[in-house]
């Protein structure tokens, strides 16, 4: 199976962001809304982790599940840019939390597909500027 341009792109922008790498690396607790109570957090991560999952609009629980889901099969047998909405939606629970999956990593894409088609038309346009008296190949 081929990865489309897109998800390079994503990768590649996700995976250069400076804040998610500059974030300090002490341990962060995190309260679930409406899960465990105020004494007792559900979920500890790191400020990467948390930051991470910010990234990607997942929750500290829906973070978790993904890391434990890359530690099985799911790990072994993907590629290493797989995303984690792709993780959490190949292995959803039910048809809901597949559809949600779906819909965000569908709205992920078309976003990133629209700033890869602005700065094409930014290239293009600026090629046209500074070139546009020189071939775009010089076969000599």
């Amino acid at each position: 199976m081929t990865r489309s341009l897109p998800c390079v792109g994503l990768w590649w922008v996700l995976s250069t962001t400076g804040p998610v790498h500059a974030i300090d690396r002490a341990t962060t607790q995190i309260l679930e809304t409406g899960t465990g109570s105020p004494s007792t957090p559900d979920t500890t991560l790191s400020a990467s982790e948390l930051a991470q999952a910010r990234v990607w609009g997942l929750s500290a629980t829906e973070w978790q599940r993904y890391q434990q889901l890359m530690q099985g099969i799911r790990g072994s047998v993907s590629p290493s840019t797989i995303s984690p909405i792709e993780v959490l939606g190949i292995h959803a629970r039910d048809r809901e939390e597949r559809r949600r999956y779906a819909q965000t990593w569908a709205h992920t894409l078309h976003e990133d597909v629209d700033r890869i088609l602005a700065f094409q038309r930014a290239y293009d346009d600026a090629a046209k500027r500074l070139y546009s008296n020189e071939p775009l190949i010089d076969i000599a």
